[in-house]
């Protein structure tokens, strides 16, 4: 990975970090939940309402990997791009 990249997933953390604690901070939910592929510890905003579902495709800040997201009120459920596109 080059530096450049490094960078990239530092600042996306960063964002992501903040973005929820700012969230959580106003009372909205936010979850945890691990990369599939390096399974590392991830942090993602939730919808407020149990009628929502945000399905999205997510770049880990820790090693890189595409994976998929689909996020309820009751957590996160995370697939592996070779999972969801095949490898």
């Amino acid at each position: 990975m080059s530096k450049e990249q490094v960078k990239n997933l530092v600042e996306l953390k960063m964002n992501a970090l903040e973005y929820c604690a700012k969230r959580a901070a106003k009372g909205g939910k936010v979850a945890s939940y691990n990369c599939p592929e390096c399974q590392a510890e991830l942090v993602a905003g939730l919808p407020d309402d149990e009628k929502e579902r945000w399905t999205s495709a997510t770049i880990c800040y820790e090693c890189g990997a595409l994976h998929s997201t689909v996020k309820t009120v009751h957590g996160v459920t995370a697939y592996s791009a070779k999972d969801t596109i095949g490898s």
